[in-house]
Parts: C-alpha cells; sequence; structure tokens
C-alpha cells in the first residue's frame, strides 16, 4: 500500500485534471517549489521535504479532481467513503 506522501504526490503531479504543478501553484496560491517539496514521498535523507499543510489539502483535491488522498485518509482509519 502507498504512504500518504506518494498519494499525495501522485494527485499532485498526475491529477484527473492534468494540470501541471505550475498551474497548479498558481490556482491554490503557493509555490512551485514548496508543491514538489512538499509532495516528496522521501528525500535523499529518508525523510520527507518538507510537511505538506491541511489548508493546501482541499485546494489540491479539487483543482485535479484527484481525492486519492481521501480515500487513503478513510481506508487508514477504517471509514468508508460515500459521495
Amino acid at each position: 500500500m502507498p504512504t500518504m506522501k506518494e498519494v499525495l504526490w501522485e494527485t499532485i503531479h498526475n491529477g484527473k485534471a492534468k494540470k501541471t504543478v505550475d498551474q497548479l501553484a498558481d490556482e491554490i496560491g503557493c509555490s512551485k517549489s514548496y508543491l514538489y517539496r512538499g509532495a516528496l514521498p522521501y528525500d535523499e535523507d529518508g525523510g520527507s521535504g518538507c510537511r505538506f499543510p491541511l489548508d493546501f489539502l482541499l485546494p489540491v483535491m479539487l483543482a485535479q479532481k484527484d481525492y486519492s488522498v481521501l480515500h487513503h485518509l478513510a481506508h487508514d482509519t477504517g471509514h468508508l467513503l460515500v459521495r
């Protein structure tokens, strides 16, 4: 099973809306370098580039039309999502 950071990376880079990281950063109001670093599953030291704030999570999911992060959270916590 992928980690939360891996799911977030996929959402940012390969979301269903197919927006580039530059487009996504402009739309949600953060820098593209922050999106790149915040979604890094692992850096050279085995850590994660930086923490990804929850304030950006919903805008990223909405802009990319990709709710994989939400599904991942539900699965990890034993919840069921119903639209």
